[in-house]
């Protein structure tokens, strides 16, 4: 085990750019879609600097959410049961 010591081989690649153009309709399709809402997970307070954070894992994915406004008041800095985010 090597404390602080990064290591890297680099390789200069032939790429071939390519830009793709999407329409107003696919545009507004994507953004109007369905949200992510998770419902009665387990989240974990704590704060970082001035700011608070819940975070949770939910099928696998790590999630971290900025808590703002009111809810910076409405959650604990441990344990946080059955939240709907």
């Amino acid at each position: 085990l090597a404390t602080g010591v990064i290591t890297s081989n680099t390789q200069s690649v032939q790429a071939k750019t390519e830009v793709k153009q999407q329409s107003e309709a696919d545009l507004k399709l994507y953004y109007s879609g369905p949200s992510f809402e998770y419902k009665k997970v387990t989240g974990y307070g704590f704060i970082e600097g001035k700011d608070r954070f819940i975070d949770f894992i939910y099928n696998g994915q790590y999630n971290k959410i900025s808590l703002v406004g009111s809810d910076k008041d409405k959650y604990n800095e441990e344990v946080n049961p059955d939240i709907d985010v």
